[in-house]
């Protein structure tokens, strides 16, 4: 009864507290007369009682919006107090020079994590008007904001309030408002009986970075840490690093044509600035990520019985992690001289090597194939797999040299097998999590993560930056898992939009992994585990014949808007073919199905790069042929029955073509009739004869799909 009692006390004290915030709120929309100086009027925004969720109910996105548009001039003055007040209470705890610090208190916790929600509810509205100057005055110049236009009613020559300059500890803070914001984050992360365990003092020392033993948990740099905080550490964790992703959050509102030369003030101050934590968040973000595990004891609906705090810190780490990684400076684009499809097309620095792979002998592949040849062993003329390349000239994203984002720099720079074992074995076991809980044998019985997509981002972008740790779990033997999880993704998503991105994602890691010989390889071993595939039962004979299986299914079956990637598909296909030495019978029938549909004339003719899509399938039936027969015998059978559908193709008549004239059809009319004569249709007045040079040129280059974007 008492604890009832006391429950229901909170519940009406935040009640008003949430009105005299709203109410606080619509006098800073309203009042042009609001004194920036008055600290009883402007504390009530950090003072009263508030919970993780009070300012995302409390202030509405009209609000703030609103605010921004009648009077941006409170508006900057609230940032530059909130800002301020972190900075104030930072000094406190961690002591100025020559000064003995003051413990903190929990209203201090309190006032600081108030500012921490009032400034994450507020920065995404910031950047959705890029023609708007206020972000850059009063955030990177420490300027007023421009006075909002006249209203009606309004008394002429009013004018905003001017922004107040923060002053600390006597003296004028010259840095931008943005980087006092971001500085103050970072030290947030690592405050101690804040974020982390409390100690006496972190040592400060010109020049250097923070210990790795304070870091959140262990793994990358660091084993030894400090001990687990209490429960309330954790949700400040997350708190700040939901209040550094909103400020990060910059490129959400870019368009997409013109993210890759857009500058991100943010994130050029984070990922090109080496601070004292840059190393430390760095390994912070991966170990509480990777360090997360979601079965515990595997204890039965042990998720229902406990809280768990880990999750959604890990969540948020992978996030942010992810937003560093894929971040490049945009550098000066150059126009092509060339022209394609009537346009000038744009031509950029092609991503740098991070060095050489480690290089494998041959008697080392030789065992790893069991049987299958070298390149040394192999016919003369024969190429090695190889990750294509994109001969366009379509748009490539811009990338910078090494030295542009230290985060980057630091995957690179990851060389001790002991890490590279460490985030491998997170990533299987993180990733496979969604399939073992949905096949266990009491219902909803084991936790399901739903950051796996993010996981799989992170894991892409380290296999790309370094070719240590690709060919690390390359050549380890749980390869296999993560790959039969990437290929769940891909079936179970085809028809999915919301799981579109997702299959991009796992397309470009195949693409990546499949230019690699081991990998080939590898995918002869006999499939070891439970058939996830819906629509192909009985048993799977190897792991290629599900990356067939999958792959063939996506291109038949797949959602409109995977068209894009169908090339890339079938060059994973093509890289891997050199070395397959037996595909079951569902594969043969699979392939020689996707054939029929690719090399059908209404389809071979619809576009421009269809006859590419045939071009690569002929030469994954051609590489199994003639460099694995023996053990291909299904697939030459599979062939022969289908000798009808080579047949046609083979005898495929096209209409010649000749220079455009106002007197000849347009380009659909020769479509239609191109169709209309390879199905067995006479067309009037139509000239029959053999292709031009130009389409048995095209038709002969090697093709290559697009590369994918960063």
């Amino acid at each position: 009864f008492i604890e009832q009692a006391c429950q229901q006390i909170a519940r009406m004290g935040q009640g008003q507290s949430a009105a005299k915030y709203q109410t606080a709120v619509q006098e800073l929309i309203n009042n042009h007369s609001v004194v920036p100086h008055d600290a009883e009027f402007w504390s009530q925004f950090w003072t009263l009682p508030t919970t993780a969720d009070s300012p995302f109910s409390d202030i509405t996105p009209d609000d703030i919006r609103q605010l921004k548009t009648k009077n941006p001039g409170n508006l900057a003055v609230l940032l530059n107090q909130a800002v301020g007040q972190l900075h104030a209470y930072l000094i406190r705890w961690n002591g100025p020079p020559g000064l003995d610090k003051a413990p903190a208190t929990g209203q201090d916790y309190n006032t600081a994590l108030n500012c921490i929600r009032l400034i994450t509810r507020i920065m995404p509205f910031m950047f959705e008007d890029k023609n708007d100057e206020f972000v850059e005055r009063v955030f990177w110049q420490n300027q007023p904001p421009h006075p909002p236009p006249p209203q009606p009613g309004d008394t002429p020559g009013k004018r905003a309030p001017p922004v107040p300059e923060i002053v600390v500890e006597g003296e004028a803070n010259k840095a931008p408002l943005a980087v006092q914001l971001l500085d103050a984050l970072m030290d947030l992360l690592f405050q101690p009986n804040f974020t982390i365990t409390n100690v006496p003092s972190l040592p400060r020392h010109p020049n250097h970075t923070l210990p790795l033993n304070y870091i959140w948990a262990s793994g990358l740099g660091s084993e030894e840490v400090l001990a687990a905080p209490p429960h309330a550490a954790w949700m400040h964790r997350l708190e700040v690093l939901k209040c550094l992703l909103s400020c990060l959050s910059e490129a959400l509102y870019v368009p997409s044509d013109r993210i890759c030369w857009t500058r991100n003030k943010w994130l050029d101050y984070i990922t090109r600035h080496e601070g004292y934590y840059s190393y430390a968040l760095f390994c912070t973000l991966i170990n509480i990520s990777c360090s997360y595990d979601p079965v515990g004891w595997g204890v039965p609906y042990n998720h229902l019985m406990f809280r768990d705090d880990h999750e959604a810190v890990a969540s948020a780490s992978l996030q942010v992690l992810n937003v560093l990684l894929n971040y490049y400076p945009p550098i000066a684009l150059s126009r092509s001289n060339s022209v394609s499809g009537g346009s000038v097309g744009l031509h950029h620095q092609a991503r740098p090597s991070p060095g050489p792979s480690p290089s494998v002998s041959s008697s080392d592949l030789r065992a790893a194939a069991d049987g299958t040849p070298s390149s040394e062993d192999l016919p003369q003329g024969h190429p090695e797999p190889r990750l294509r390349e994109s001969r366009s000239t379509s748009f490539i994203m811009p990338v910078m040299p090494p030295s542009h984002n230290i985060f980057v720099n630091y995957v690179r720079d990851l060389k001790r097998i002991k890490d590279y074992k460490f985030l491998f074995s997170a990533f299987i076991r993180l990733v496979s999590n969604p399939l073992q809980a949905g096949s266990t044998r009491l219902p909803y019985s084991m936790k399901e993560i739903s950051n796996y997509d993010d996981l799989l981002m992170v894991f892409w972008r380290m296999i790309e930056e370094n070719p240590r740790f690709l060919s690390y779990v390359i050549a380890d033997e749980s390869f296999s898992q993560l790959l039969v999880a990437m290929l769940h993704f891909m079936h179970e998503g085809r028809r999915n939009p919301a799981q579109l991105g997702l299959v991009h994602l796992v397309t470009f890691v195949l693409l990546l992994v499949s230019g690699e010989r081991v990998f080939a390889i590898n995918l002869n071993k006999s499939f070891v585990g439970k058939n996830t595939l819906s629509d192909t039962p009985g048993p799977i004979g190897t792991y290629a014949d599900m990356l067939f299986l999958v792959c063939g299914r996506l291109v038949l079956d797949g959602h409109e808007k995977l068209e894009n990637i169908h090339e890339c598909l079938l060059t994973v296909l093509a890289n891997v073919s050199y070395y397959t030495k037996s595909l079951s019978m569902q594969s043969c029938v699979r392939l020689l199905k996707l054939f029929e549909h690719l090399s059908r004339p209404r389809f071979l003719f619809a576009a421009e790069k269809h006859y590419r899509l045939v071009h690569l399938l002929l030469e994954i039936m051609n590489n199994l042929v003639q460099y694995q027969y023996e053990g291909n015998s299904r697939l030459v059978y599979s062939i022969l029955r289908c000798q009808n559908d080579f047949s046609k193709l083979a005898h495929l008549r096209i209409v010649n073509s000749v220079p455009p004239s106002p007197s000849q059809p347009d380009t659909n009319t020769m479509a239609a009739m191109m169709m209309m004569q390879a199905e067995g249709a006479t067309p009037g007045a139509t000239t029959q004869g053999e292709p031009d040079q130009a389409t048995a040129d095209a038709s002969t280059s090697s093709p290559a799909p697009a590369a994918p974007a960063a």
